[in-house]
């Protein structure tokens, strides 16, 4: 093999010891004819333009979707998660209130005794004035001289004071009922007449009758012996001036 040279530096090889592998000992580059230098690669980085994809959204939708598919995906994991909850509370509540039922069932719903708790005291205003049915008649409608008289109940009854200062008027009602206290008719009266402390008054009304009524029917048909009258008492003026009832 004959010798080489170097195309560089010019260096002679010994054809006994050269190999193309080697490079020159003198400048240590690899033979030209035999191997060639590794020429660095340079990249040239490219700049995309703006105005390549000037829609956001075109550029981006991937993306976009993305988002929007795990957003979404939450939203329905979290709505589920909602009503589950809700559906466990729902199930507590009613599991909580059954074991409530059914331990007053058994009789250990507590051990508490309830606290008596007294009614409370009302004392009712004693009324000063007692009644009692006297008469009770009826009375035929008239026409005659010129005057006009309907039908009517006419009844006496007795106010009795028994309190202990003299009444100078009072009101109330007279309530009609029967043996059994089932009230029949009752009307309001007004007295002005004076009554004093252990005394009496009688006092006669009338009721106007319409046959139509079977109110005014039934107490018409009913005897004295068969009736019985309440007073419900309304105010009271005393001759001292003070007053008593609802007024008050």
């Amino acid at each position: 093999m004959e010798p080489r040279s170097c195309k560089k530096c010019g260096h002679v090889n010994d054809a006994s010891t050269w190999k193309p592998s080697e490079a020159c000992p003198s400048c240590g580059v690899i033979y030209a004819k035999f191997g060639t230098q590794i020429a660095p690669v340079v990249q040239v980085l490219r700049v995309r333009r703006t105005d390549e994809h000037p829609d956001w959204f075109r550029r981006n939708r991937r993306s976009l979707v993305t988002h929007s598919l795990l957003g979404f995906s939450m939203l329905v994991v979290g709505f589920y998660i909602g009503q589950i909850y809700m559906q466990w509370k729902v199930i507590g509540a009613v599991s909580e209130a059954m074991g409530g039922v059914a331990k007053a069932m058994a009789g250990d719903a507590s051990d508490e005794k309830p606290v008596w708790v007294p009614p409370a005291k009302v004392e009712a205003l004693r009324s000063p004035i007692t009644v009692s049915l006297m008469t009770k008649g009826f009375r035929e409608q008239d026409f005659s001289e010129g005057r006009t008289i309907t039908d009517a109940i006419t009844f006496a009854v007795e106010f009795n004071n028994t309190g202990e200062k003299t009444i100078r008027a009072f009101d109330g009602a007279l309530v009609f009922t029967d043996l059994l206290d089932n009230e029949i008719l009752g009307a309001k009266v007004s007295i002005s007449d004076p009554i004093a402390a252990g005394s009496a008054l009688r006092w006669e009304g009338e009721l106007d009758y319409n046959q139509f009524i079977d109110r005014h029917h039934r107490l018409r048909g009913q005897s004295v012996e068969d009736l019985r009258v309440q007073f419900r008492p309304g105010k009271f003026l005393y001759s001292d001036g003070t007053r008593w009832g609802q007024a008050n």
